[in-house]
């Protein structure tokens, strides 16, 4: 989902889930010796650079992760980046302060270079991943992954006269952001099953045909989520998993086996359900860049089909089984049938579709695409509107103008690979949360609302132009899923929106 991510981004998944990590109890994660657990969990695509504090910090506690520090450090030049997962990388300083930088989301830690590459292969292919993952980080689909002109589209506004149903109101909640610090960290405490039907909890990785999260920090986190009395679902996989949903989903035993690990989780941690972050199954981009349909979609279908039968197994309980997928599905040939048949709902992720991946500043969410998904599903495919949920993005994207004091708007130039704005709390280029979003706004900085796309922007002082959308913006959305009849919305993601001052309903 992004993740930071987006769901992404994020985009986003825990690479460090390598076959190494699976105990006597595959429920039960075990990082590979390079990374310890806390260094990990903290570790995660998403989170901000760190400089770690003695008193507030686990990783400076845990003196496994301070020997590695110094190991990896030793005779490195001052300020030095190592890699030290596919995610992070180290900081080498001289007063031996634990010092993380996290790539952006959709970008792995190249060893070989000791930088953060969009290039999951490094350049190289020594990553374990296969041809139909897109190079691109897009986090629910972005106009890199070749989606069609899509502004000519009709609306399907009117496809629905009265939605009689209440709306699901769906919220990623990431393991990451019970490390956030101040302002920066939500307190869970503060999330009201008034507001919230679900909440989706991500991510847990996949090792083999298992699922794996780490029970010292996973455990006591979901318990805490669970009180508020919320339906807590699992999400797996996220930006950077599709080679191991492949083997997951390959054969009958693999599809078997996931489904019994996942049963397992359910017991041991209290989840409700699973949600499916499969980035992507149904497509790829060759040398050329053109899109070329994958072969994965029959397999996602058997899937999400064994997990049912395996879930309607237990007669005690219903377990929810949930769906992310890119903007237009029907593009890239998912099984819809399916889809409708065996899922409780589908999250659309409608954000992303933009980004530093393009020739010029364009928006992160864009109107016109959405009703293009949206007819395309009830119109075309007559997907079940009830089964559908729209995303709603908590973050927006920052890029760096060539020119801001002449060209400050939507499809402006930008200095690719520059450095633009983050916030206080994102502290990612590229990427800011909501609540920095409102920081720059209290700080005195002009909303301009786009008509067109339906989003907003605002200038830093530093010349960065943020793509975002508003609370107005989300409100706009919300009356354009009630006039559809669709199932509710999500949102990605509820940790950079701390404070709930982007909750609307």
């Amino acid at each position: 989902m992004s993740p930071l991510p987006s769901h992404s981004a994020i985009a986003v998944v825990l690479l460090t889930a390598l076959s190494s990590m699976v105990q006597a109890n595959p429920a039960v994660a075990q990082y590979p010796s390079a990374v310890p657990t806390s260094a990990a969990r903290v570790a995660t695509l998403g989170l901000v650079t760190t400089t770690v504090d003695n008193s507030t910090n686990p990783m400076q506690t845990d003196t496994t992760i301070q020997s590695l520090y110094s190991t990896v450090c030793a005779g490195q030049a001052n300020n030095a980046k190592i890699c030290v997962n596919t995610e992070a990388m180290f900081v080498c300083n001289q007063n031996s302060t634990v010092q993380m930088v996290v790539c952006p989301t959709g970008f792995v830690c190249c060893h070989g270079t000791n930088t953060c590459n969009p290039d999951i292969t490094c350049g190289n292919n020594t990553l374990s991943v296969v041809p139909s993952i897109p190079t691109i980080p897009t986090n629910g689909g972005s106009s890199d992954v070749g989606f069609p002109n899509l502004a000519a589209v009709t609306t399907t506004s009117g496809f629905c006269k009265k939605n009689k149903n209440k709306p699901l109101r769906v919220g990623y909640i990431t393991s990451w952001g019970q490390y956030y610090q101040g302002n920066c960290k939500q307190d869970v405490s503060t999330i009201s099953k008034k507001k919230w039907t679900h909440l989706i909890y991500a991510f847990g990785a996949i090792s083999g045909n298992n699922i794996v999260l780490d029970v010292n920090a996973d455990l006591p986190y979901v318990t805490k989520l669970r009180a508020q009395g919320i339906k807590i679902i699992l999400s797996v996989g996220g930006w950077g998993a599709a080679s191991a949903f492949v083997g997951v989903a390959s054969s009958s035993a693999n599809r078997q086996a996931f489904a019994a690990s996942a049963m397992s989780i359910f017991t041991q941690y209290g989840f409700d359900g699973i949600d499916l972050d499969w980035e992507f199954p149904t497509s790829y981009k060759d040398t050329n860049g053109k899109v070329i349909p994958g072969s994965d979609g029959d397999n996602l279908a058997k899937l999400i089909q064994t997990l049912r039968n395996a879930f309607r197994a237990n007669k005690a309980k219903h377990y929810t089984i949930s769906l992310a997928v890119p903007v237009i599905p029907t593009v890239y040939n998912y099984p819809l049938a399916d889809m409708a048949k065996y899922c409780d709902f589908v999250n659309v992720m409608t954000y992303d579709l933009n980004g530093p991946w393009d020739s010029s500043a364009l928006p992160n969410t864009d109107n016109r695409i959405i009703k293009a998904t949206f007819q395309s599903l009830l119109k075309t495919a007559k997907f079940p509107a009830n089964k559908l949920l729209l995303g709603l993005a908590y973050y927006g994207r920052t890029y760096k103008l060539s020119s801001p004091s002449t060209c400050n708007g939507i499809g402006c130039a930008f200095i690719s690979g520059a450095t633009s704005y983050s916030g206080a709390c994102s502290q990612s280029s590229g990427y800011v949360y909501m609540n920095d979003i409102q920081a720059l706004i209290d700080g005195g900085a002009t909303q301009h609302d786009d008509v067109t796309t339906g989003t907003s922007w605002l200038i830093t002082s530093d010349g960065s132009w943020v793509t975002y959308d508003s609370l107005k913006n989300f409100k706009t959305k919300e009356a354009y899923a009630q006039s559809l009849c669709l199932g509710g919305t999500f949102v990605w993601d509820m940790d950079q929106d701390p404070q709930h001052k982007f909750l609307y309903w």
